[in-house]
């Protein structure tokens, strides 16, 4: 039951935070809204296994990985538009593989998906161990940038 009221109030206060709203109507259908998914979730029979699996810890860990990879995506913003307006541009594009330690499917997601939102790199595919990348500039330090962010990814499970 304690799980379900954290849940109930984590996406109540997520819905308000996203919103920006405080009048009567959007607070009673976030409300209403996050009711009817901490039902849906407890009709699955997820919420506890779900909180055994992914403690409280994992999210505030989650949070930081996301706040630094905001950074690492406008750097690599910054860096695709000063390459598309360079005079005289020409594409370096390769494939990397790197590594992937990642024991989990989540661990696995939360990596794939970190590669293809920074701007300029792809996830190809991944398999155990390793992930295909596409990136549009070769500069010889990607794979270092790339171990850094598995690394933390990895953190993120432990």
């Amino acid at each position: 039951m304690r799980s379900k009221i954290t849940i109930f109030i984590v996406l109540l206060a997520l819905w308000v935070n996203l919103s920006g709203y405080w009048t009567p109507l959007l607070l009673s259908l976030g409300v209403l809204s996050a009711l009817i998914t901490v039902l849906l979730i407890a009709r699955m029979q997820t919420v506890e296994e779900w909180l055994e699996e992914y403690p409280i810890k994992f999210y505030v860990r989650m949070t930081l990985h996301y706040v630094r990879l905001l950074w690492e995506m406008f750097v690599a913003a910054v860096m695709v538009v000063r390459l598309v307006f360079k005079r005289r541009y020409r594409p370096q594009m390769s494939f990397l593989i790197v590594p992937a330690t990642a024991t989990t499917a989540l661990g696995q997601l939360v990596r794939a998906n970190s590669v293809t939102l920074t701007p300029g790199t792809i996830s190809v595919t991944f398999g155990i161990g390793y992930i295909l990348i596409h990136v549009l500039h070769t500069q010889g330090h990607e794979r270092k940038e790339q171990i850094e962010l598995d690394q933390q990814v990895s953190r993120l499970e432990s």
